[in-house]
């Protein structure tokens, strides 16, 4: 693992990955563990708009949603010193990679599909508020619900795949706690020296490039 130590220590972290992915929980003990702030881009959008995701989804559609994440990742290049999650789709506009990317170091959560549909099957709530897996709710045998969600996810990760690779770190695991995978983003962060000298043993890391 080369060192990053010429490189000025990052005013912020970028979580990305797909909805379920852990992100809005992780990032809030990415945060604890840091001394960060948090800033979840879908709470942003919702107060720009005034309305929740699955209600700007309904009622103006995926195209006006885009726009309003645009203008998030706007105002949350602003920040410093946050843990700043990212909707499941947000990396798709090259214009809002462009702008996560200038905001810290982006990080890709990226369990399995299998886990994440563990995570969001027996939730209905969760499954309420994303607008891409509201409709599994209307699947009532929970072994078929899970299914559905697991091939949704693969169809999702398979489609945003080349933009998540633009990710500087890949946190790739199956089964752990949200605070689990803070304590190993944090380790990996300090093997980079992005903290402060540390060694790590987890996750796959890839150089960030200057510029």
């Amino acid at each position: 693992m080369s060192s990053l130590s010429h490189l000025p220590k990052p005013k912020n972290f970028v979580l990305a990955g797909i909805s379920g992915s852990g992100k809005s929980t992780v990032g809030r003990h990415l945060s604890v563990l840091l001394g960060f702030g948090f800033l979840d881009l879908d709470s942003l959008i919702e107060s720009l708009a005034r309305k929740k995701v699955t209600e700007i989804f309904l009622q103006e559609g995926e195209d006006a949603f885009r726009n309003y994440e645009r203008q998030a990742l706007e105002t949350a290049s602003q920040v410093k010193s946050h843990v700043v999650a990212l909707g499941g789709g947000a990396l798709q506009d090259p214009n809002c990679l462009r702008i996560a990317k200038s905001i810290g170091p982006l990080i890709w959560l990226k369990p399995s599909a299998d886990e994440i549909a563990r995570r969001l099957y027996m939730k209905v709530t969760e499954l309420e508020k994303r607008p891409l897996f509201k409709e599994m709710i209307m699947i009532e045998n929970k072994d078929e619900r899970r299914e559905a969600i697991k091939r949704k996810i693969l169809s999702l990760t398979d489609s945003r795949s080349e933009n998540y690779q633009n990710a500087d770190i890949i946190l790739d695991g199956g089964f752990v706690t949200p605070e689990t995978s803070a304590c190993q983003l944090k380790d990996i962060l300090h093997s980079m020296d992005l903290l402060g000298p540390r060694e790590n043993s987890f996750g796959i890391v890839k150089p960030i490039e200057n510029g």
